[in-house]
């Protein structure tokens, strides 16, 4: 018997790998559970201390800690797919509701600010589409063809960084 099937068939590997599709599972069943309460339009304040809970568990050196960071970028990535197409479908309510979300969930994350502009001009609400605007540049946000060619935004003057 080799080396590697020798570690294979020992019991601290047999352990790890127990635990290892344990933790997967956990992991897969949670991401489940959040993605339906995000079109459940559950409560924000909920949704805050969700966040708050998975940003310090993911602070952990840890399996569990790993694993809060991976469902955070789910989630992040969840907001983005749900408010992109609520906006390309025109329901702007439930964008809305997605956006504000994807705030929570990911602040750092341009697109969730660029998204929240748009909403902001659908509303004639310049203001708020200039100030959504400008932060989603400063968070990152550095696609001026895409920003030109959004018809919310056609005749907006917006000033990208050097």
């Amino acid at each position: 018997e080799n080396t590697c099937q020798h570690v294979l068939k020992s019991t601290a590997y047999q352990q790890q790998l127990i635990a290892y599709n344990k933790l997967l599972q956990e992991e897969n069943t949670l991401k489940s559970n959040l993605a339906a309460a995000m079109q459940q339009h559950t409560d924000e304040v909920i949704w805050k201390q969700q966040v708050a809970d998975l940003n310090n568990a993911g602070t952990a050196n840890t399996d569990n800690g790993a694993m809060s960071k991976r469902i955070l970028s789910y989630l992040s990535l969840a907001a983005y797919s749900f408010s992109n197409r609520a906006l390309n479908s025109g329901d702007n309510a439930t964008a809305s509701h997605y956006i504000s979300l994807y705030k929570i969930i990911d602040p750092e994350n341009a697109e969730a600010y660029y998204f929240s502009a748009i909403l902001a001009a659908r509303n004639k609400n310049p203001a708020a589409a200039k100030a959504d605007l400008q932060l989603a540049i400063k968070k990152g946000f550095t696609d001026e063809q895409r920003l030109k060619k959004q018809q919310e935004f056609v005749g907006t003057e917006v000033v990208f960084p050097k």
